[in-house]
């Protein structure tokens, strides 16, 4: 059942394997015994070598979108790319409002660049697109599958799942009639 669920689901690694495997049998699959079968029959996960990224080359974008100086607040991290004093420059010479998400606030844009992480791994770079529509219908049908499988941060149940339980919380607090 292990092997099943990890050859069904190549991008995903041990715990999530685990989990998924114990869900199909209606119970406990340990993490540990996954993880030896997976790499006995090679199917961990293979890291992407991220190299040197290319750079955000402003002018190109604003002059590509004919973004007039003052129409456009950019909101970014606190990388290294956007903090430069060269980019910084390149934003205030094209008129470009820069908005940066707080120091130390996880709730800033925590999230959100840890799903992109997860979309890029999982699906972006394990593609070749021909099209724009094949791209775009192979990261939809991503998007649909994350928002109905188990998540680690939910103890490995789905968000319908979860919500169930707000439900049945909230029919307890209801007076009887």
């Amino acid at each position: 059942m292990v092997l099943a669920v990890a050859r069904a689901n190549p991008t995903d690694g041990t715990r999530m394997v685990a989990a998924l495997a114990g869900r199909e049998l209606g119970g406990q699959v340990n993490r540990k015994r996954a993880q030896r079968l997976m790499r006995e029959h090679r199917l961990l996960q293979r890291r992407r070598s991220e190299g040197r990224r290319q750079r955000p080359v402003i002018e190109t974008a604003a002059a590509d979108r004919d973004i007039a100086p003052g129409r456009l607040t950019l909101g970014t991290d606190n990388g290294s790319a956007f903090t430069s004093r060269a980019f910084r420059a390149r934003l205030a010479g094209l008129g470009i409002t820069h908005r940066r998400g707080g120091y130390r606030d996880p709730e800033s844009q925590a999230f959100i660049e840890s799903w992109f992480s997860k979309l890029k791994q999982r699906c972006i770079w394990r593609e070749e697109f021909e099209t724009l529509d094949q791209a775009r219908a192979t990261i939809a049908a991503y998007i649909d599958r994350y928002h109905h499988r188990p998540h680690s941060g939910l103890a490995y149940r789905t968000p319908r799942e979860v919500a169930t339980t707000w439900q049945d919380h909230r029919d307890d607090l209801t007076p009887a009639a």
